[in-house]
């Protein structure tokens, strides 16, 4: 398994949650679709990983 795109889409999945918390503020609906879409990223990521394992 390669492992540096699994860290990139960490990392994006991760400032995608971050951003929406940051934005929370000022654009709540806004915010959400970010750190939902964030949140999709880490399950697919997540679902894959236990795919490619079984």
């Amino acid at each position: 398994m390669n492992k540096v795109p699994e860290i990139i889409i960490n990392i994006i999945a991760f400032s995608f949650v971050l951003i929406g918390a940051f934005k929370y503020y000022q654009v709540k609906y806004y915010s959400l679709m970010i750190t939902v879409t964030g949140l999709l990223f880490y399950t697919i990521r997540k679902a894959d990983e236990r795919i490619s394992k079984a």
